[in-house]
C-alpha cells in the first residue's frame, strides 16, 4: 500500500495508463451507459450518461430555439437539450460521420420527433459561415488524445462569441481533465487555458463555472440574456419525476455557480498551451496534485478522530467510515479547502464504477445540508455536494432505484424552498 504521507504512485493494476496514488485512483472510468435503465424509461432524458448532462442549461436559458451542438459525442447534450426544451431544432455539427450517425440514431430512438439537422464538418469552418442567429450554442469538442487544436485559437472564440451575440445566445463549454478536488482553473491546465482564451476575447457579461467530476462547464451569457431567469418547469406529462427533479437541480447549480475570474493567471505562452492540452498532460498533473490534496482530507480526518481510535492512513479508509468522512468534508469545506470536494467526487466517480455503495450521502445531505450552507457556501452544498449526490441517485449501476427514488422528492423540495 503506498505511503500516505509520501505521495507515491504506481500504476492501479488495470489495463490503463492512469495510476493510482494513496491506494486511491485518481479518477475513475466509469461505465459509459448509452441507454440506462433509469434516465431513458421514457426517452427524453437529462440524465444520458455517466452523469446528467450540462446540455439541459442551454435547454432551460436559450433564447430562441435553434440551437447549435459543435461536437455531437453520442449525443448526450443533444438529448439533455430536448429534455428541458421539447421545442428545440438542434444543428449537430461533428467531422466524424460515424459518431454524428450514432448521435442521430440514438437520440431518434429515445426522443419522441426530435427535430435535428446534421451537418458533417469542422467546427470551426461552419461558424466561420454561420449567419444563423442562434439561441444556444455547446461547444463540446475533443479528440482521442486531448483538446483539438481550434480551442485553443483565440479568433474560434472571437467567432463564437460574435456568432452567439446576434440573439444573446447563451453558451455552455464543455472543459475537460483535471477533477474539481485538485482545483480545476487554480493553475495552468487545460481548463484554465481555454477559460482565458475566452476571457481574454471577452464579448460576454458573465462567465461562470459549473465543475462536475472531470470535467467542468463554463456557461458564457451576453448582457442582454435573461442570466437568471431559466423556462419554467416542463408539464408534469412530459418527464418523469427524476429527470424533473435534475432539472431543478440544475437550476439550483446555477444560482449557486462562481464567476470565473483568471486575471491573476498569467497569459499564457504558446508552448503552454500546447504542453496542457493532451490527455497525457493532464493525467500528469492529476499524479502531481493528488498528494496534496490527500494529505489535507488525511489531516481533516485524523483532526476529526483525535483522541478518539486509530487514524486512518488512507483516503480509501475515510471513504469507507461514513461519519468519519463527512465530519472531515464538513471540516474542509468550512474553512473553503477545494479538498472537501474530493469526498463527494469520488464517491460519485466510484458508485458509478460499480464500486461503492455510496446511497448513504443521500440520507446524510437530506439531514444536514440546511446547517452545512449555513456553515460553509452554496457554491460548495449545491454546486458539488448535491449535485454529486443527483448522480448517484440516478447512477444504474448503484442501489436499486425504488430505494433512492425519495431522494427526488426531496431535490423539488429543497428548490421551492431556496426559490421561495
Amino acid at each position: 500500500m503506498p505511503d500516505a504521507e509520501a505521495g507515491e504512485s504506481r500504476p492501479n493494476g488495470r489495463d490503463s495508463p492512469h495510476r493510482r496514488t494513496h491506494d486511491m485512483d485518481l479518477y475513475t472510468d466509469p461505465t459509459f451507459t448509452l441507454m440506462s435503465p433509469i434516465g431513458n424509461v421514457q426517452g427524453r432524458s437529462a440524465f444520458t450518461g455517466n452523469q446528467p448532462d450540462d446540455g439541459a442549461l442551454i435547454g432551460m436559458l436559450a433564447t430562441g430555439d435553434e440551437i447549435c451542438v459543435l461536437g455531437t459525442g453520442f449525443g448526450a447534450s443533444t438529448r439533455a437539450i430536448l429534455a428541458a426544451r421539447p421545442s428545440a431544432h438542434i444543428t449537430c455539427v461533428d467531422n466524424d460521420p460515424r459518431t454524428l450517425r450514432l448521435a442521430d440514431e440514438v437520440t431518434r430512438r429515445l426522443c419522441d420527433q426530435p427535430r435535428l439537422n446534421i451537418v458533417e464538418r469542422d467546427a470551426y469552418a461552419f461558424l466561420a459561415e454561420s449567419e444563423r442567429p442562434w439561441g444556444g450554442l455547446v461547444v463540446d469538442l475533443y479528440t482521442a488524445t486531448g483538446y483539438p487544436d481550434i480551442l485553443l485559437r483565440p479568433g474560434f472564440w472571437r467567432r463564437v462569441s460574435e456568432v452567439s451575440a446576434r440573439a444573446a445566445a447563451p453558451v455552455l463549454v464543455n472543459t475537460w481533465g483535471i477533477p474539481e478536488q485538485l482545483e480545476q482553473f487554480g493553475f495552468w491546465n487545460a481548463h484554465s487555458t481555454v477559460g482565458r482564451l475566452i476571457e481574454d476575447v471577452g464579448g460576454w457579461s458573465r462567465v461562470r463555472v459549473l465543475p462536475s467530476r472531470r470535467n467542468a462547464s463554463l456557461l458564457l451569457q451576453h448582457e442582454d440574456a435573461g442570466a437568471d431567469a431559466p423556462a419554467e418547469d416542463p408539464p408534469p406529462d412530459h418527464l418523469h419525476r427524476y429527470d424533473r427533479a435534475v432539472l431543478r437541480a440544475h437550476r439550483l447549480r446555477l444560482g449557486a455557480a462562481r464567476t470565473m475570474s483568471l486575471s491573476r493567471l498569467p497569459p499564457p505562452r504558446p508552448h503552454d498551451v500546447s504542453a496542457v492540452s493532451s490527455r497525457a498532460a493532464q493525467n500528469d498533473a492529476m499524479v502531481q496534485r493528488w498528494p496534496a490534496m490527500a494529505r489535507a482530507v488525511l489531516a481533516a480526518a485524523r483532526q476529526v478522530r483525535a483522541g478518539r481510535g486509530r487514524h486512518p492512513d488512507t483516503l480509501r479508509e475515510v471513504l469507507a467510515a461514513p461519519e468519519l468522512a463527512t465530519a472531515a468534508m464538513s471540516r474542509l469545506a468550512e474553512r473553503g479547502d477545494p479538498a472537501a470536494t474530493a469526498i463527494p467526487v469520488i464517491l460519485a466517480g466510484e458508485a458509478q464504477d460499480h464500486r461503492r455503495d455510496a446511497a448513504w450521502l443521500l440520507t446524510w445531505f437530506r439531514d444536514n445540508h440546511a446547517d452545512l450552507i449555513a456553515r460553509t457556501s452554496p457554491e460548495f452544498v449545491i454546486g458539488c455536494l448535491l449535485w454529486q449526490c443527483v448522480s448517484i441517485a440516478l447512477s444504474p449501476h448503484g442501489v436499486p432505484f425504488e430505494e433512492v427514488s425519495w431522494f427526488f422528492d426531496e431535490v423539488m423540495t429543497l428548490h421551492r424552498a431556496t426559490r421561495d
